[in-house]
């Protein structure tokens, strides 16, 4: 898994997305969706704003993403 953050300004406001990922690559059969989400519920913490998965064959990614607005 990776985690890390990212920082935006847009409009005079600072925009700090936090997020993790996580991954899987099988040699030999498919990976299955099932598994990819058991991941991303692992990492929740990461951000409840957002996640995505991707599955296609033997491999599968996924993230989690956390928006934190600066409105100072």
């Amino acid at each position: 898994m990776f985690s890390g953050f990212y920082i935006f300004a847009a409009q005079n406001q600072i925009l700090i997305s936090m997020c993790g990922i996580v991954g899987r690559y099988n040699i030999n059969k498919k990976v299955e969706k099932h598994n990819i989400e058991e991941m991303l519920n692992s990492i929740i913490h990461r951000g409840p704003d957002d996640s995505g998965i991707w599955v296609e064959n033997n491999i599968g990614l996924g993230h989690r993403l956390l928006k934190i607005q600066d409105l100072s």
